[in-house]
Formats: structure tokens, sequence, C-alpha cells
């Protein structure tokens, strides 16, 4: 099974592209889809789901914190880019710590690589080619400053990905709850 580490949001974003669709080929995620990944697993047997998840069960003893959705950017950079994204304003600081310690738990017993220069995002949308980098370059001006949600992180989930022809179904396949 396909899996991945991830705070799921608890409302769907919506995001407007009418107006940017004509100019970017791109394929953007559902809504329901959206999340902010810690760190994608790959192909793990169920046994190893196990030993992950006792491997991670420390994130138990972390206390819920906010979150501020704000602003769309362009990755890698605006002149190359292969997505677009959703940062986070509140709650970087506290991703990134929970993120290493993921990283650190995860290493030491599956090997697992570190993340380079993990950033939180979430990925609103894959692009596959951009015709007017005017564009592309008014759209994200559009959500410079617009907060799409704020919510307070209460889990974690390590969630399994089945990849299907209309697009991908996530499920759950264990949550770490947050304390108060």
């Amino acid at each position: 099974m396909r899996a991945f580490i991830s705070i799921n949001i608890p409302n769907p974003i919506s995001v407007n592209f009418e107006g940017f669709k004509n100019h970017v080929k791109f394929k953007a995620v559902d809504a329901q889809n959206i999340h902010l990944t810690f760190k994608f697993l790959g192909e793990i047997t169920p046994k190893d789901a196990e030993e992950i998840s006792n491997a991670l069960n420390f994130i138990e003893n972390e206390r819920k914190f906010k979150i501020s959705l704000k602003e769309v950017s362009a990755f890698p950079n605006e002149k190359y880019v292969r997505v677009l994204c959703i940062g986070v304003a509140e709650g970087n600081r506290k991703i990134c710590e929970l993120q290493k310690k993921i990283d650190d738990a995860l290493f030491s017993k599956f090997k697992f690589f570190p993340e380079k220069d993990f950033v939180p995002h979430l990925t609103i949308a894959r692009v596959k080619y951009v015709h007017d980098k005017a564009a592309l370059k008014a759209f994200i001006e559009k959500y410079n400053d617009f907060e799409f949600l704020k919510f307070t992180a209460e889990k974690v989930s390590l969630m399994q990905s089945e990849l299907r022809t209309e697009g991908p179904i996530y499920s759950e396949i264990k949550a770490f709850l947050l304390k108060d």
C-alpha cells in the first residue's frame, strides 16, 4: 500500500481557478484530498504500517496547535512551475518541529531518509505547462494575502493512498490524537 503522514484539514478548501485555466495546463487536487504532508512513505506493507504506527506513538504526547493557511505560491518558483500550493502562516514552526521528530523516528528504525528543506504547504494543483506567465502571476497575486482557513490541528494521520484513474482515494490507517 502507498502511504503518507499528514494533517488532514477539517473543511475542504475551494480555490477559484476561473480566468486561469485557459492559460495554464494543470490538474487541480480534489478539495477533499487537500492535506498537509509531513512525509510520503511510498509502498509499505501492512506489517510496516503497524511498526511505523508504533514508532509514531510519540505524536500523542504533542499538543494541539493553531494553523492558518494563507496565500498561494508556485513551486519550485514562478519561472518553472510544477506545483501550486497554499502556505502555512500560523503554526509553521510547530509543523517543522513535528516533521523533524517524525523524520528522526522513521530514519533511526526504518531508514526513511529525512526531508531536505521541508516547507509546510498544501498542494492545490499540479502544473503541466504555463501558456501565459502573466496569468499565472495574476492568479498568485489574487491570493497574495488571502487566508483560506484557520483551524486547530487535533490529530496527525498515517494515511493510505489508493491510486485510481479518476484520482487517488485516501483513507486513514491510524490517527494520532494531539493533547489539549
